[in-house]
């Protein structure tokens, strides 16, 4: 089979560090893509230290031209990638009327923004191998704003079948699913990793 590439933003740690750590396992070569590219580090060295092939790389999806240089860099020194996971984020909770313009533009800027151009920089490795798998992440924690995080967990947990918070490793492994060979016939599905119904 042939090696895939694949691009994970947002992979210095959390459900991007699973993510990539996941996608090394499955035997797809990965960049990880964060803010700063020191704190990749940790991330790359594991995927290193299990036999993988990984690459860090700082770059700020929000902005254009990082986001080619990037891409470039990634095709140039990895492979060009025809995987990309779409993870990062940022969080700015808060009641509407007390959120400010610049917090506004941030969360657009890496949430929408963010992956519109990281999708359209990678999109040409894609259409030129003839094979493209993108997973864009959300989040449904907004949910706990006003309320303790242990009391989210606890409560979160009591409502679900499973009884157990997720982890990031539960995500990792529904994009490990979406983003394989075998999930080709699978597009445009919206997939909740929730433990259960998500109301």
């Amino acid at each position: 089979m042939t090696e895939r590439i694949a691009i994970v933003t947002g992979s210095a740690r959390g459900i991007g560090a699973a993510t990539a750590r996941r996608l090394a396992t499955d035997g797809m070569a990965v960049a990880v893509l964060d803010l700063d590219e020191v704190a990749c580090a940790g991330t790359v060295k594991e995927i290193a230290d299990a036999g993988g092939r990984a690459l860090a790389v700082g770059a700020d999806v929000s902005d254009g031209a990082q986001v080619l240089a990037a891409v470039e860099r990634v095709a140039a020194e990895l492979g060009e990638p025809t995987v990309l996971v779409n993870n990062a984020g940022v969080i700015r909770d808060n009641l509407l009327f007390k959120m400010t313009d610049d917090d506004w533009d941030t969360v657009i800027g890496v949430h929408l923004r963010g992956a519109f151009q990281m999708t359209r920089a990678v999109q040409k490795y894609m259409v030129q191998q003839r094979f493209g798998r993108i997973v864009n992440l959300s989040s449904s924690s907004a949910e706990r704003i006003g309320v303790s995080f242990d009391v989210f967990q606890k409560a979160a947990a009591e409502r679900i079948p499973v009884h157990r918070i997720g982890q990031p490793t539960d995500v990792a492994h529904t994009i490990s699913f979406l983003v394989s060979e075998d999930a080709g016939f699978v597009s445009g599905q919206v997939i909740y990793v929730a433990g259960g119904p998500l109301c």
